[in-house]
């Protein structure tokens, strides 16, 4: 491959990381910063940046760099689901349940040491204790099949681009910070949590395939040609998130190689990889693939549960000694692969839009109406309506409810029932929508 889309991807994550810090001291003055947050805007310019060379550059790219738009879509949407629904979900949860084992209460009534928040060591020490957890918490998350039902949805795209980075399992965020915990002995949440941030966002630019090899810092940090061998579903290894020593000194470092992985052919370069994972979900719907990983392990009888929960795919794999072999011709790249028409592109772009606009009303004007003291609890009402009659609309389609189960079908649509009835009560009532008298004051 020339050097110049390589010198092109990493200029640009350069920049990126520079305007993502900016971003960050803007965004969250006087207080640790949230860079993932800060870095959500650098995520879509890489994309685009990324997308661009590929465009201009076609014959340079391997079949799983180039980007597809239902495995975009689906990774985005993934991304979107994780952070803002089930990551907010799982921080209301561990608060109300958990109030005794959080971060905030360790390290304040059992803090080992107290180090100096505004010491670039302690930035330093912290952010290297994050990456060795995450190491570990990554790893189990390959050798334990119930913490890989969690994680395997990032796994899921047979593309390798930087869009796949932005693929995140709905319940990865529920266990993961478990694993943090013991880091509230020696460094305060804001500055470790800070760090984890920072990790998080590194991990972002190594998913791509147009930078090749670093020389020798490959040697100590975790680079594309790195974790693409861990993307590959043949393979179990390379889970380090910013240092790649981890794995060197635990067993489970496994090199890509050099150029024989990419050697041109008459379709263009191929990668020595097979992305995604072994059995997998042949739908883009967002359910589906995210509940696939719990499916297998409660599919079967209930006194094989803990078995299944314990031996994931990397567990056997994780310290083995292999290495990576380039796909025979008959191995399939892609076994789910779906193209989309400009016009159903466009289609999908302004649904989603639309969606999320008409969502974000819909709940402010029903918290208006509710502090008005207008409809009472009825806003509540059409808001758990909508999201029940759209549950059943996906429950209708027969890959849906097998991934479910048809327990948990039938307990939506018993749920779509009563809530349905309850909605036509009240709407009899004519409190819906029917402005009536508010109960706020008036001024002269």
């Amino acid at each position: 491959m020339p050097l110049w889309p390589q010198f092109v991807i990493l200029g640009a994550v350069l920049a990126t990381w520079v305007f993502t810090h900016r971003v960050g001291q803007l965004l969250f003055p006087g207080v640790p910063v949230d860079y993932v947050i800060a870095a959500i805007p650098t995520y879509f310019m890489l994309i685009a940046i990324e997308a661009t060379v590929h465009r201009a550059a076609p014959r340079l790219v391997s079949g799983p760099a180039a980007y597809n738009l239902a495995d975009t879509w689906s990774s985005m949407s993934a991304g979107l689901a994780q952070q803002i629904i089930i990551k907010a979900l799982a921080q209301v949860v561990s608060s109300l349940v958990l109030p005794y084992f959080t971060y905030n209460y360790i390290h304040q009534h059992f803090a080992l040491t107290h180090p100096d928040p505004e010491r670039w060591s302690t930035a330093c020490l912290a952010l290297t204790l994050s990456d060795f957890i995450y190491y570990w918490t990554h790893r189990f998350g390959h050798t334990v099949s119930l913490f890989w039902a969690g994680h395997q949805h990032h796994h899921t795209s047979e593309h390798y681009n930087l869009s796949t980075a932005l693929r995140q399992g709905w319940f990865q965020s529920v266990y993961s910070t478990v694993y943090y915990l013991p880091a509230a002995l020696f460094f305060p949440p804001g500055v470790f949590f800070s760090c984890v941030s920072v990790n998080t966002v590194y991990q972002f630019w190594v998913h791509t395939c147009l930078v090749r090899r670093l020389g020798p810092l490959e040697w100590i940090f975790s680079t594309p040609s790195h974790h693409r061998v861990h993307h590959d579903r043949r393979v179990h290894k390379n889970f380090g998130g910013i240092l790649i020593i981890w794995d060197r000194m635990f067993g489970t470092f496994v090199d890509e190689g050099h150029v024989p992985e990419y050697l041109a052919h008459a379709s263009g370069p191929r990668e020595a990889q097979l992305f995604g994972i072994m059995r997998a979900e042949r739908s883009w719907a967002e359910v589906v693939t995210q509940l696939q990983g719990l499916r297998a392990i409660f599919s079967h009888p209930p006194h094989q549960w803990l078995k299944k929960a314990l031996y994931g795919p990397g567990w056997s794999t994780a310290t083995a000694q292999r290495h990576l072999a380039v796909p025979s011709e008959r191995s399939r790249a892609f076994r789910i692969f779906t193209v989309c028409s400009p016009l159903e592109g466009l289609y999908l772009v302004a649904v989603f839009q639309a969606a999320f606009v008409f969502a974000v009303l819909l709940g402010l004007h029903q918290q208006g109406r509710l502090l008005d003291r207008a409809g009472g609890i009825t806003g509540h009402v059409v808001l758990h309506a909508l999201s029940l009659m759209g549950a059943a609309g996906i429950l209708s389609q027969d890959s849906v409810r097998e991934a479910v189960g048809l327990p948990v079908a039938n307990a939506l649509r018993v749920g779509v029932a009563a809530i349905a009835g309850l909605l036509v009560l009240v709407a009899a009532t004519g409190r819906v929508w029917l402005p009536t008298k508010t109960s706020l004051g008036h001024t002269q």
